[in-house]
């Protein structure tokens, strides 16, 4: 008989710094050529079909394709200013060689860059009405391919599995909600993260999509998972509760892309905070960042130009601190982490979010507490104050501090620390000391090192058997 125990870092307990090391991304230079290639392409095929609309298009162009529009000049303005890249206003006087050779490289140069082009050369007939975008989009396979290849959305999806794993990790029986789960592109890393050959490390996961058309394709493809996955419809922009979900009920929401897509942010993010529990997570990934390949493509759908807010006219999307303050207000924490698709400023725009769920109602904290110490083996005094001032900001109250012996405990809510430096090894004494403190104080939180399983310090490992049984409380 053997018994394995697999130990990993504790997510709630972990300094924001160090989560963040474990999903930084670093990318080739290659690939940051190419995205180099894809603004120049973007652009070359922007100026063009600007070139070639008449007064009679613009007049007449549909509410979306005048916002398109808009953006279009504006990305031509930008490239006047050598804001898109050193030296980009010369690119408009590029001779026609030079612009299709760019275009065809760009072209082959992935699934990015293929769909970019394929848009691009008919932004004409799309905005003349001749031509449908989402046809486009869809022959071969292309939209969602997209989801699940790109290299920067596949970077940001695998950030946002391993946080939700971690999550997960510390309570397995998690109930998940993926909104605007599509074509599965982060639903598949998530669900890999989340399954080891113990079985999955998670309760029910609701798998949802504004569109009843992907429900049925990923039903099918996902069915090898399990019975643990269910599917419906979800508008986050409407009742969610009219549309039968649970008020307070899921432990973490998942949003890859799709929140942006929506009129009112300050709506929305109101709707996502009623879904969950407080003290839950959400866990988004959008662009923060401006990518002119992205906001060519899609831009060509009425979808991309829902927004009503003023700031986001030329683009749905908003940068980190848009996000922390419409966050903020929402009933969330603000933006906890952010975990970009790669370390070069120059080369990133999709941003993986994690936010808490605040508490309607901030949580009650008692009135006063006890550090208590071992005078035999007392922690440093730098860490000791360090652990007091931690206390006074998460709950405005200021600890006491006092030596095991002579302490009265009775009522009184406690932490105790022992064993920081070491062995802590106690006399009969302090065993006394120890007993009164555990069976008259309220509570006690104890503080130890090295006492886990297989430790190295088995001698600080004593809480274990007070937590076993206790002779006036029975447990």
């Amino acid at each position: 008989m053997s018994c394995v125990n697999d130990w990993t870092r504790s997510f709630s307990l972990s300094e924001t710094a160090s989560i963040k090391d474990t999903l930084k991304h670093t990318v080739s230079a290659d690939e940051e050529a190419v995205g180099k290639d894809l603004i120049r392409a973007s652009f070359y095929l922007v100026h063009e079909a600007l070139s070639q609309l008449t007064p009679e298009d613009i007049e007449i162009l549909e509410w979306h394709h005048r916002r398109y529009y808009d953006w279009m000049l504006d990305l031509k303005q930008k490239a006047t200013t050598n804001e898109l890249a050193p030296k980009s206003d010369r690119w408009a006087q590029a001779s026609e060689g030079t612009r299709h050779l760019l275009i065809d490289k760009a072209e082959k140069s992935g699934i990015t860059g293929e769909l970019t082009v394929r848009i691009g050369k008919n932004l004409l007939p799309i905005m003349r009405r001749e031509t449908a975008p989402l046809e486009l989009m869809l022959e071969g396979g292309l939209l969602t391919r997209i989801y699940q290849q790109q290299e920067h959305i596949s970077r940001a999806a695998v950030s946002a599995a391993k946080l939700i794993r971690a999550i997960a990790d510390e309570n397995p029986e998690i109930q998940i909600l993926e909104i605007g789960a599509g074509t599965e592109g982060a639903t598949i890393p998530m669900l890999e993260a989340l399954y080891s050959t113990k079985g999955p490390h998670f309760k029910h996961l609701d798998f949802t999509d504004i569109s009843p058309g992907f429900l049925q394709s990923a039903r099918e493809r996902l069915s090898h998972w399990g019975g643990a996955i269910s599917f419906s419809t979800l508008d986050i922009e409407k009742d969610v509760e009219e549309q039968g979900f649970r008020l307070g009920s899921y432990d973490v929401i998942l949003a890859v892309l799709v929140l942006h897509a929506t009129k009112n942010m300050e709506k929305t993010m109101t709707n996502v905070r009623k879904l969950l529990k407080d003290g839950s997570k959400l866990v988004l990934v959008e662009t923060a960042l401006e990518c002119i390949d992205v906001s060519l493509i899609f831009g060509s759908l009425p979808g991309w130009w829902l927004s009503e807010e003023l700031e986001r006219k030329l683009s749905p999307n908003m940068p980190l601190s848009a996000w922390n303050k419409v966050l903020r207000r929402t009933g969330f924490s603000g933006t906890d982490l952010d975990v970009w698709d790669c370390e070069n400023e120059q080369h990133r725009y999709t941003c993986c979010i994690l936010s808490t769920a605040t508490p309607s109602q901030p949580p009650v904290f008692e009135r006063s507490a006890t550090i208590v110490y071992s005078s035999d083996s007392p922690p440093s005094s730098d860490w000791t104050l360090s652990l007091m001032e931690r206390i006074v900001h998460e709950t405005s109250v200021t600890p006491a501090l006092s030596d095991l012996k002579g302490f009265d405990a009775t009522g009184k809510v406690c932490i105790f620390l022992s064993g920081l430096n070491g062995a802590q090894s106690y006399d009969e004494e302090s065993f006394n000391h120890i007993k009164a403190l555990l069976t008259k104080s309220r509570s006690v939180l104890w503080v130890t090192i090295g006492s886990t399983m297989d430790c190295r310090i088995p001698e600080n490992a004593i809480h274990f058997r007070y937590n076993t049984y206790s002779p006036t409380r029975g447990h």
